[in-house]
């Protein structure tokens, strides 16, 4: 690349978000500056605004722009471009460190809770019917993780997690049914001892995919417990409906027809 000598402020802020592919109403966005004023500010021919610090500053630090680019002393393309790369492996290490830290909270051993999928149970409490309290709402399973991230569930194998950079996924397959059951959960949420979870499987007897909203907790729970913590019925679960599968079907069978 052809080596370029940036002397003000101006001209080194506007090198930089070219280099960083940020356009101007990105900046207005994240800074609530006006217009007028990142218009001004960060094009370097424009001689009716001065670059302010307070500017600066605010761009910089929303975008991880090591503020020493801006000394006097350092006036070279290929040294700001290096100095960019630096600082962005520098918040890949601090990210990947601290999305480690968090997650190694997982290791352990964790109770799981949602609401039963039963259709009758759940017809019952949607109508407000009379139900018989020995029959558990409350679905527990118990979950291990080790530390090489190694997870057990009875009842469940090929159990496997996959972590990202927000959000982190654990699948199972069922040894009975042979379905698939999908956990996700953000991995901020497990420096708690109880974090929420959603969870998409199919229901035991129609097989028909279920959505569910539970929690992971450390401790294990009292029914009334888990019960108050949930919440509404109705509100924890999304059952598909039977008619968008048979419109599916029937879409299918016209093709192939």
């Amino acid at each position: 690349m052809k080596e370029r000598v940036l002397k003000t402020k101006k001209e080194k802020l506007h090198f930089i978000l070219g280099e960083l592919n940020i356009p101007n109403i990105d900046i207005i966005q994240k800074t609530q500056l006006q217009s007028n004023v990142i218009s001004e500010i960060t094009n370097p021919d424009n001689l009716s605004r001065t670059l302010k610090n307070y500017h600066l500053f605010a761009i910089a630090f929303v975008y991880n722009i090591p503020i020493e680019i801006f000394d006097k002393d350092i006036s070279s393309s290929s040294k700001i471009r290096e100095l960019l790369r630096e600082s962005k492996i520098k918040e890949r290490v601090k990210s990947k460190r601290d999305l480690t830290e968090n997650i190694k909270r997982l290791v352990g051993s964790w109770f799981i809770y949602f609401y039963v999928d039963n259709i009758k149970i759940r017809s019952k409490l949607i109508n407000n019917m009379p139900t018989d309290r020995e029959i558990s709402f409350v679905e527990e399973e118990q979950i291990t993780i080790d530390n090489e991230f190694n997870i057990k569930v009875k009842g469940k194998k090929r159990a496997k997690i996959e972590i990202c950079s927000n959000q982190s996924i654990i699948t199972l397959e069922d040894v009975d049914s042979k379905d698939t059951i999908v956990y996700t959960f953000d991995n901020d949420r497990v420096c708690y001892d109880r974090f929420f979870v959603s969870k998409i499987s199919k229901t035991k007897h129609s097989k028909h995919e279920i959505l569910n909203f539970g929690f992971f907790s450390k401790k294990r729970l009292q029914e009334n417990e888990v019960e108050f913590i949930l919440g509404d019925f109705v509100e924890t679960q999304l059952k598909v409906n039977c008619n968008l599968l048979d419109r599916i079907g029937s879409y299918n069978d016209i093709e192939n027809y």
